[in-house]
C-alpha cells in the first residue's frame, strides 16, 4: 500500500508541495529569530551604555518623559464633551468644529457649544470640508457629500478590494482620499469622479508603496499641487505631486523625541500654511511642530499632558489611551486636540515668548 502511494503522482505533487512550504515556514521563523536576537542585543547594548548588561536596565518607563524645554504651548481651554472614540474631527468655514462620532456628525459652534447632530447610515471615519463649503463624509469604503445641515447630497461609488477609509483632503477641484485597507490614495473630482491612483498594488513600485500596519493613514494638500502622506510603517511624511509623482520625504524610526517611535507613526498630522508640519503620535501620545523640513521645533503636547506617565506607561495601559489625538489649528497660534480616550477638546496656545503656529485658521 505504501508502495502504491508513492507512485500516485497527485500525492507526489502534494507532498513535494508540503516540503516547499516547509521550507519557506523554516526559513521565516529562522528570520524571525534573527531578528529578535538582534533586537534583544540591542537593548542589551543600552543597557550596557548605561553601565549594566542587564537586559531588564532598559527602561521602558523613561520613553515618556521630554524635555521641558521643548515643550512651548500650555492647555488654554478644555471642553469634556464626552466624545470618547471620536474618529476624526475637521473645521468648518465659519471656524465651527464637526465631529465624526460613530454613525452621526455632531457639530459645534467655534466656542465649543452644540448646535445640531445627525445620524449616518454607517459609522463615519473621517471628514474634510471642500471649497464649496460642503461636508465630505468617509465611510469605510465609500465617501458620502452632505450640506451643514445633514442632507446628503451625493454618495460616491463603492471602492474595490478591502477598502478602509481613513482621511479625506480637498482643495479646488481635486479631492484625495486615504484608503488605509487597500493601501492606497485615490484621487477624484469633486463631482465623484475618480481620476486617478496612487500606491495600492503589493507589489508596487518603491517609492509609491505604502507600509500600513494599522487603520491609520493620513493624507494633506500643500500648496496648488502637492500632497503629502503619512507612510506610517516606514515612519516618515512623503510628498507626491497631484499625478502621483514622488518628490520629498522626511522622517526616521527612533525611540528619540525627534524620531517617531512604534511599529507606525506619525498616525495623524496638519500641514500649516506657512509650510510646518504638526504631528500626532499612538503608542507614545504626543504632539509636536516641524520645520518645513522636518527637523523637530517644538512640542505641543507631550505623553503627560495625554494621561501617559513613566508611572502608567512602564505597568501598562490599555490600547484606547495610546490613541493619537486628532489634531487640527485653530488660528492665532493655538492648536486644536480631539482626545479619542476622554472625549476632550482641547486647545493648546503658545507659551509666552513664543509664536505658535502661524497662518489662517485653516490648516490642510
Amino acid at each position: 500500500m505504501a508502495m502504491a502511494m508513492d507512485r500516485d503522482p497527485v500525492r507526489g505533487r502534494f507532498r513535494r508541495r508540503t516540503f516547499m512550504v516547509a521550507g519557506v515556514l523554516a526559513a521565516a521563523v529562522a528570520a524571525v529569530g534573527s531578528a529578535a536576537f538582534a533586537l534583544l542585543a540591542r537593548f542589551r547594548r543600552a543597557g550596557a551604555n548605561d553601565g549594566t548588561s542587564d537586559l531588564h536596565a532598559y527602561d521602558l518607563g523613561r520613553l515618556p518623559a521630554v524635555d521641558p524645554a521643548l515643550i512651548r504651548f500650555e492647555r488654554s481651554a478644555t471642553l469634556a464633551t464626552g466624545f470618547v472614540g471620536a474618529r476624526d474631527m475637521a473645521i468648518a468655514p465659519d471656524s465651527g468644529i464637526r465631529i465624526a462620532l460613530g454613525r452621526a456628525i455632531v457639530a459645534l459652534a467655534a466656542d465649543g457649544s452644540r448646535q445640531s447632530e445627525w445620524p449616518l447610515a454607517s459609522p463615519a471615519g473621517c471628514l474634510a470640508f471642500d471649497g464649496r463649503g460642503r461636508l465630505l463624509v468617509g465611510m469605510r469604503d465609500h465617501v458620502e457629500v452632505h450640506d451643514d445641515r445633514g442632507t446628503r447630497l451625493a454618495s460616491w461609488p463603492v471602492i474595490d478590494g478591502r477598502p478602509y477609509l481613513t482621511c479625506i483632503a480637498s482643495t479646488g477641484d481635486d479631492v484625495f482620499v486615504a484608503d488605509a485597507g487597500n493601501r492606497m490614495i485615490l484621487r477624484y473630482r469633486d463631482d465623484g469622479e475618480r481620476v486617478g491612483t496612487i500606491g495600492g498594488a503589493l507589489m508596487a513600485a518603491e517609492e509609491t508603496r505604502f507600509v500600513i500596519p494599522s487603520p491609520y493613514f493620513d493624507v494633506r494638500v500643500a500648496g496648488t499641487d502637492r500632497i503629502w502622506v503619512a507612510n506610517t510603517g516606514n515612519h516618515r511624511l512623503e510628498s507626491f505631486a497631484f499625478d502621483g509623482s514622488p518628490r520629498e520625504s522626511w522622517g526616521m524610526a527612533s525611540l528619540s523625541i525627534e524620531g517617531f517611535c512604534g511599529c507606525c507613526n506619525p498616525c495623524r498630522f496638519i500641514v500649516l500654511p506657512d509650510g510646518r508640519f504638526v504631528t500626532s503620535e499612538k503608542g507614545l501620545p504626543r504632539v509636536k511642530i516641524h520645520a518645513a523640513n522636518g527637523a523637530l521645533e517644538s512640542v505641543v503636547a507631550d505623553p503627560a499632558a495625554l494621561g501617559v506617565t513613566s508611572a502608567n506607561f512602564s505597568c501598562g495601559v490599555t490600547a484606547s489611551q495610546f490613541a493619537p489625538p486628532i489634531i487640527a489649528s485653530g488660528g492665532a497660534g493655538r492648536i486644536i486636540l480631539l482626545h479619542p480616550p476622554t472625549g476632550d477638546l482641547i486647545v493648546f496656545s503658545p507659551v509666552s515668548g513664543h509664536d505658535g503656529v502661524s497662518g489662517d485658521d485653516q490648516a490642510s
